[in-house]
């Protein structure tokens, strides 16, 4: 049976004990995570499945939708995988599949991943299930899995969701010391908790965000309040939920680019904009810098690149503003929403104002992929200084 008929069939019995009106009312769900290389595998066995193990998560699935849980892997590390007690643990909670995938030593991580994502959003939407979509090195706080799956019941046909990063060598230690000694093998953490914890152990590229920010990739903007938690801006947020849909055209650039905006109107996306509704975080390690250091950004600078690296739909998300609560109060709210709105105002002014060099730089874009295949000299410093042009135009 091929891989396709076999989730069909799959699927075909996830309903089965129910009457006709409760299958109805409930999603069916496709939850995909892709990991490969053993420190990823060790990450999300560690800490990442964990978090996904809490009782608001993966175990309300039983209540509030249908679902398989679909990890694409190394057979390699299928084998460091399969004995391990999480995922034994997910075993006795969910239907699993292992898909076994060949990744060759030099490719590009980023579009393998694209790659396997799209098989996954492929072969969820042949059997209709809605494509959830995980990664090795997040961390879900309690109640968001079963939050995904209610919006998905609700007609949402795409959540989106800002994550923010932290410094995985000093937060999953502390985050570990939280998991279950029993047989669920699950980190249960409440969202207040995860933003708290994750304030003591930000990313240094977080840190660089936070405005005025001093990266030449601003993507996201973080503005601290006091110790009630944080307001955050992104430019690009990950579509952790989506609905069937069509996958044309999106190799080349990731998920997180113009997906959502081609297949679904906006008022069929969500945004989640309070961490008190669903909270995710991503562990990276404190050497993965994004972005090199530069002088703190003005809104001109930062607006200056948005021209070249934000459409208008990452516009709109950006100007949907993410409040991170640690459940402690504060006075300074208001103040810091007031701030964060009109620094958002000043750099769409900008974006629109330079919104000629981001054309010319979008247009040479396609030269910068035929310069980089030419072994001569100038090809190269062609696709450099056009590169270079294009996702530091902040600095």
């Amino acid at each position: 049976m091929s891989a396709a008929g076999s989730i069909s069939h799959r699927a075909a019995n996830l309903g089965r004990g129910r009457d006709s009106t409760d299958v109805a009312a409930r999603p069916l769900l496709h939850l995909v995570n892709v990991v490969w290389g053993g420190e990823y595998t060790r990450l999300y066995l560690d800490v990442s499945l964990p978090s996904q193990l809490a009782p608001g998560n993966l175990p309300a699935l039983e209540r509030s939708a249908d679902g398989v849980y679909r990890i694409f892997t190394t057979a390699e590390d299928a084998t460091i995988i399969r004995p391990s007690p999480a995922y034994r643990r997910l075993q006795s909670i969910t239907p699993t599949e292992i898909v076994t995938v060949e990744i060759p030593a030099r490719t590009d991580p980023y579009e393998t991943l694209t790659r396997l994502q799209m098989q996954a959003l492929r072969e969820a939407a042949a059997v209709g299930a809605y494509a959830l979509l995980l990664a090795p090195d997040i961390v879900i706080a309690d109640g968001g899995i079963d939050r995904l799956a209610r919006l998905a019941a609700e007609g949402k046909k795409a959540v989106m969701v800002l994550s923010v990063r932290v410094a995985k060598e000093s937060f999953a230690p502390e985050l570990r010391r939280r998991l279950s000694q029993g047989p669920d093998a699950a980190v249960k953490i409440s969202s207040a908790d995860l933003v708290e914890l994750a304030i003591k152990h930000f990313h240094p590229t977080s840190r660089a965000l936070v405005w005025p920010p001093t990266t030449s990739w601003p993507s996201h903007l973080y503005w601290p309040v006091e110790d009630a938690g944080f307001i955050a801006a992104g430019f690009h947020l990950h579509p952790i939920l989506v609905a069937p849909a069509k996958t044309d055209g999106l190799l080349g650039s990731t998920i997180d680019g113009d997906f959502v905006a081609r297949n679904f109107s906006a008022d069929e996306v969500h945004v989640v904009d309070d961490s008190t509704e669903l909270t995710v975080f991503e562990m990276s390690s404190a050497a993965q810098a994004v972005g090199r250091p530069v002088a703190p950004l003005s809104a001109s600078a930062v607006g200056r690149w948005a021209a070249c690296n934000a459409d208008e739909g990452h516009m709109r998300l950006f100007e949907r503003s993410v409040t991170f609560r640690t459940g402690k109060p504060s006075s300074a709210w208001q103040a810091a929403h007031d701030s964060t709105a009109q620094i958002s105002i000043e750099i769409r002014r900008y974006r629109s104002r330079f919104g000629w060099w981001g054309r010319t730089v979008n247009v040479l874009r396609p030269v910068v992929r035929l310069a980089k295949r030419c072994r001569r000299w100038p090809g190269r410093l062609v696709a450099k200084w056009i590169s270079k042009s294009a996702t530091e135009a902040a600095a």
